[in-house]
């Protein structure tokens, strides 16, 4: 945080505390202002693992809304939020719902979008797209035909290596005319 009155007044739109050594507040990257505009990651992971149980229970699958999106003004996260809760999406629903393939692919399509949308390093993004690549390869290297479904989701995987690629292209020649 700077030393900026504003950012120094902030406080977790969710928990409403303070931010603090091993739990920094980060701007959340959607269209909110405010106290609505800061957030602990944890504090979104838990709401979002709150209401995937919720919708569980309801008998709905529909959970891309609530890992992808800000549930008050519905835009995507973006920034390092958005990797956090891709990483946290992916760990979450394949330790609690391997068994269901509708769920493991929400859980990568949340992680691609998290990688797409961070600003990670483009190194990161790569080992973050590989390594979906990489689950994907685990966990259906003895079983039947992978589902087509689970076949989009590395598809979007390569997809996203490609543009890293491109991007890294890009990079070096900008260098390279300097």
């Amino acid at each position: 945080m700077s030393s900026g009155s504003a950012e120094s007044a902030a406080f977790c739109g969710i928990c409403r505390q303070d931010g603090e050594e091993g739990q920094p507040l980060v701007v959340v990257g959607c269209s909110c202002q405010g106290s609505s505009r800061y957030c602990h990651p944890s504090c979104v992971v838990k709401y979002a693992k709150t209401k995937t149980m919720a919708a569980v229970e309801n008998g709905k699958l529909m959970l891309e809304n609530i890992w992808l999106n800000c549930s008050y003004c519905g835009q995507s996260w973006s920034g390092e939020l958005a990797a956090t809760m891709g990483d946290e999406c992916l760990t979450y629903i394949i330790s609690r719902f391997i068994c269901n393939t509708k769920f493991t692919v929400l859980a990568l399509g949340v992680k691609c979008h998290g990688i797409y949308l961070s600003n990670r390093t483009l190194e990161e993004k790569d080992k973050a797209a590989n390594d979906v690549i990489s689950a994907i390869n685990e966990w259906w290297a003895d079983s039947s035909p992978m589902p087509a479904s689970i076949q989009f989701e590395e598809y979007k995987a390569h997809k996203i290596l490609g543009s890293l690629a491109l991007e890294r292209d890009n990079q070096l020649v900008q260098l390279n005319t300097l």
